[in-house]
């Protein structure tokens, strides 16, 4: 004997449906995929901050390039200019140096006419200049005890002066001849010396008529040799005096120097 099991129920639409509803795959809930999302949203925002970063930091190293450039730029520039400057100076140095030699040189110069205007005006009315020359005047050995600058120039062997030649009447004559040159600002008054002196017949001759029988005889004459050194002092100091002698040319260059700042 057969026997039927019919299930009625598997026909009813809410059976139906409901078995449908459960053969269907559960879906995922919001609350299960939270962490994915996060996650995902971490990753793109970490990727985005890294590229911004490197796009950031390669705009600021392309400034930094471009500003180091043109501060190497700047230091060149610099450089140039700092070398054009010492070259200048060095220039301007050269010159003045050169300025100072001439300038020391115009001060060191004392004219030949100026000293012999001043011994003929020295000389009394009783002496009578034959002759004067230049003459190199040797100084005395320095003491070998004194103390020695090592950065001190050589001290000088010479120095120049003047050698009067002349006739005198008597020897105080020549005495107050040279207590003259001694009060004079071209001379040194420290180192005026008698070279000689030495009583002399007077051979001057004198005129007569051709048909007289008159003899002169004159008095006897102190020939004398006189030798003074030259003042040191710079021109720039006996202007009045040069001037006052008729050496106008260098007092207006001494002057002219003095203006400028050149000498003092």
């Amino acid at each position: 004997m057969y026997s039927l099991d019919i299930n009625f129920l598997r026909d009813r639409p809410e059976y139906l449906k409901e078995q449908q509803q459960d053969k269907r795959s559960p879906k995922p809930t919001v609350s299960g995929s939270t962490p994915i999302i996060v996650g995902a949203v971490a990753a793109v925002a970490l990727l985005g901050i890294t590229f911004g970063a490197k796009v950031y930091l390669e705009n600021e190293n392309s400034k930094l390039a471009a500003e180091l450039a043109t501060l190497d730029q700047a230091i060149a520039n610099q450089e140039a200019q700092k070398a054009q400057i010492a070259q200048i100076n060095q220039e301007t140095e050269a010159i003045r140096s050169d300025t100072t030699a001439l300038a020391t040189v115009f001060n060191q110069i004392t004219p030949w006419s100026a000293l012999l205007e001043e011994v003929r005006e020295r000389a009394p009315g009783n002496i009578q200049i034959e002759n004067i020359q230049k003459v190199s005047i040797q100084l005395p050995p320095p003491d070998p005890n004194a103390a020695v600058d090592p950065n001190a120039p050589p001290a000088p062997t010479s120095v120049p002066g003047l050698e009067i030649s002349g006739r005198a009447r008597s020897y105080n004559d020549v005495n107050d001849f040279m207590l003259l040159l001694q009060n004079s600002d071209f001379f040194n008054g420290q180192d005026i010396r008698l070279v000689s002196a030495n009583l002399q017949q007077n051979n001057t001759q004198v005129a007569t008529p051709t048909d007289s029988n008159i003899e002169v005889r004159l008095p006897p004459v102190v020939q004398f040799q006189v030798r003074s050194a030259l003042n040191d002092k710079p021109a720039s100091e006996i202007l009045a005096q040069l001037r006052r002698q008729g050496a106008e040319g260098l007092v207006e260059r001494i002057q002219y120097l003095q203006q400028k700042g050149v000498i003092q």
